[in-house]
C-alpha cells in the first residue's frame, strides 16, 4: 500500500468512527499530516440565522490568542465566504502580499505566512470550509487544494452527520428532562394528597423537587390582607435563621412575595448581591 492511500485510509477511518467535532478534526490533522505540512487546521461551519460562519474545531501546533472553536465572524472578514460561495478552493502562497482580510492580518501577526481553504459541500451545498495554514511560505500547491477537495466532500458529510446526531441528542434530552419534570409534579401531587401534616408536606415536596431543582430551602407564606402582612406557614432548609422560620410575620412592603401575588407571576433572581431591592 503506497505512503499516500495509507493515509487516505486512515483519514476515512477518522471519519467514520469520530463522532465529536474536535476529535475527528485531531484524528484527520494526525493522518493529513503526513501528507501535507500544516501548523493549524480548523472546520468551519456556515450559520445561516445570522449570516455568519463559526470556527466549529481548530488544532495547532501553536495555540492562538483570537481563533478558537465557538468564534464566530462575518462573510466579510475572511476567504471562507468566498470559498463558501463559490465552492473552488482558495490559495494564499504568500500573506505578506495577498492578504485581503481581517482574519489574513491576524494570521500573520500570530506567524502563519500561507493557507489552503476547500470548501465542505455534501449534495451540491456548502456547509462550511476546511482550513488549513502553514509558518512556510508557498506551502500548498493546485494538487493539495484538489486533494483537499476530496477530502471536504467526505468530511462535510461526517459533519453533517455529526450535527444531526448532536442535534438528536439534544432533543432526547429536553424531553426526557420535560418527561422528569411531569413525574415530579405527579409526585408532588400524591405528596399533597397523602401528606396531612404541613411540615412533612413541605419536607416531601422539597425531597421530590431535589431532583430537578438545586436548592438549600423552601418556604410557603400566606397573606393576611386584614393586616396586609405575609407570613411563613412552611419553611423547611438547611441553613439556620432566627429570621426566616416557620410562623415569622412580616410587611407585605419586605418581600417581593407582595409583587408575585398582585401580578400572579413568578419572580426569578439570578444575583441577590447587585438584585436586591
Amino acid at each position: 500500500m503506497s505512503s499516500f492511500s495509507g493515509e487516505h485510509y486512515r483519514i476515512n477511518n477518522a471519519i467514520i468512527i469520530n463522532l465529536s467535532q474536535e476529535a475527528l478534526l485531531r484524528a484527520i490533522s494526525d493522518a493529513l499530516r503526513r501528507l501535507i505540512p500544516f501548523d493549524r487546521a480548523a472546520f468551519t461551519l456556515y450559520v445561516p440565522e445570522r449570516d455568519r460562519f463559526r470556527f466549529l474545531a481548530i488544532e495547532g501546533t501553536t495555540a492562538s490568542s483570537h481563533f478558537r472553536a465557538g468564534l464566530e465572524f462575518a462573510r466579510d472578514e475572511s476567504i471562507s465566504a468566498w470559498v463558501f460561495e463559490q465552492q473552488r478552493p482558495a490559495i494564499r502562497h504568500d500573506l505578506q502580499k495577498e492578504q485581503r482580510y481581517p482574519n489574513d492580518r491576524q494570521l500573520l501577526i500570530e506567524g502563519l505566512n500561507s493557507y489552503c481553504v476547500v470548501p465542505l459541500i455534501i449534495g451540491g451545498k456548502s456547509i462550511g470550509t476546511l482550513n488549513l495554514a502553514s509558518e512556510k511560505l508557498n506551502q500548498y500547491s493546485e494538487a493539495d487544494a484538489e486533494f483537499l477537495c476530496e477530502l471536504g466532500s467526505q468530511v462535510a458529510l461526517a459533519v453533517s452527520n455529526m450535527t444531526s446526531y448532536e442535534e438528536i441528542a439534544a432533543l432526547k434530552t429536553k424531553v426526557e428532562h420535560t418527561a422528569e419534570r411531569y413525574r415530579t409534579l405527579l409526585e408532588i401531587n400524591n405528596a399533597m394528597i397523602t401528606q396531612l401534616n404541613r411540615e412533612t408536606l413541605l419536607r416531601s415536596v422539597l425531597e421530590i423537587l431535589r431532583r430537578v431543582v438545586r436548592l438549600n430551602g423552601a418556604a410557603i407564606s400566606i397573606y393576611n390582607p386584614k393586616k396586609d402582612t405575609f407570613s411563613y406557614f412552611l419553611m423547611e432548609t438547611t441553613l439556620s435563621s432566627d429570621h426566616f422560620r416557620a410562623g415569622v410575620e412580616f410587611d407585605s412592603k419586605n418581600s417581593i412575595s407582595s409583587w408575585v401575588c398582585e401580578n400572579k407571576r413568578a419572580v426569578m433572581r439570578g444575583d441577590l448581591e447587585s438584585e436586591q431591592q
